[in-house]
């Protein structure tokens, strides 16, 4: 049974995406909230080890998401990604799926190490182009979104998978939105 945080976390997240979606700075504090609260509950309720980890790593990204996208002497722009930003992106994911999966597999007790350890790794990437303003970061959000549905079904979570089918609308219509913005 979903409790008040799960709610409250749910309905920050999706402010957040709502925000990012029309590329607004408000995205960050919403999101900085709503992952703080979801990483607790990940590692507290529901045992998802990495992703709770990983709403850390979101908590940490969002403050400095919010300060690229705050800098009034560099603004940053949306655009496709570069070559090296590709790169980084693939390797990050790479990197940190494999940490993780053999994280998990040795030193917890997760019963869902592959599917825990690939929304996890999608999300390092996708933070990274999010802040940078990539418009693929859209595409990563949407595959580990998509993951992330039938994860937290399992792990008895109904309305964080009802955010995540929300969120995988929500990707489809940013990558949309900021493909005009570009």
């Amino acid at each position: 049974m979903p409790g008040f945080l799960e709610i409250i976390s749910v309905l920050l997240n999706l402010a957040s995406v709502l925000f990012a979606r029309k590329a607004n700075i408000w995205a960050y504090p919403t999101g900085f909230l709503g992952v703080s609260i979801q990483a607790y509950l990940c590692f507290a309720d529901w045992g998802l080890f990495a992703d709770g980890s990983i709403n850390i790593y979101f908590s940490l990204m969002s403050i400095w998401g919010w300060w690229m996208w705050g800098k009034p002497e560099k603004e940053v722009s949306i655009h496709s990604w570069t070559l090296k930003e590709k790169q980084l992106s693939w390797g990050l994911f790479f990197g940190f799926f494999i940490l993780f999966y053999v994280i998990l597999q040795r030193f917890t007790t997760s019963t869902v190490p592959l599917a825990d350890a690939l929304v996890s790794a999608a999300s390092v990437s996708a933070m990274v182009l999010m802040a940078k303003k990539a418009i693929e970061q859209w595409i990563w959000w949407i595959a580990l979104d998509l993951i992330s549905i039938p994860l937290y079904a399992y792990k008895g979570a109904p309305f964080v998978a009802i955010q995540f089918a929300i969120f995988t609308l929500l990707a489809f219509s940013g990558w949309k939105k900021w493909k005009t913005l570009q």
